[in-house]
């Protein structure tokens, strides 16, 4: 199980693409109800379609990992989606994924590299300072100093 998993790694090491997508393939077919290491399969089949130059082959890998039931790792899926879409020049494509990661996993590491890209893109906005919270000391409004 572990094994098969291993050797679509290390063909993707080995830059031996089609190899890397064999593997992993086979490792869906004979292991379609692995709980564990199944989203993983998915997500490194991605990259390796990406490597790969298939795009939508890549997109289809990640779409299986966001929707398996057990992933682990749907908010990376999301991420690696939005990145192709990104690449694809897609941007409302790439826009949805990013603010569909964050809405359903806030407190993700990927939500910050969500952000961010969508703070590449131009639509991200900071969430405005909560109630107590003022500006940073560096933006404070000087007082005016009185008369004497």
């Amino acid at each position: 199980l572990f094994a098969q998993y291993q050797l679509g790694n290390s063909y993707v090491e080995l830059k031996q693409y089609d190899k890397a997508i064999a593997a992993y393939q086979d490792f869906i077919r004979r292991y379609p109800g692995n709980k564990t290491l199944l989203p993983a399969v998915y997500l490194r089949l991605g990259y390796a379609h990406i490597l790969q130059g298939d795009s939508q082959s890549a997109l289809a890998d990640f779409d299986q990992a966001s929707k398996h039931p057990d992933a682990w790792n749907k908010d990376q899926a999301y991420y690696e989606a939005g990145r192709v879409y990104e690449k694809l020049g897609d941007k409302a494509s790439a826009i949805g994924k990013y603010e569909g990661l964050i809405k359903e996993f806030p407190r993700s590491s990927w939500t910050r590299e969500a952000q961010t890209r969508l703070k590449a893109l131009g639509v991200f906005e900071p969430p405005a300072p909560s109630a107590g919270e003022g500006p940073p000391a560096s933006e404070a409004i000087p007082k005016k100093s009185e008369k004497k």
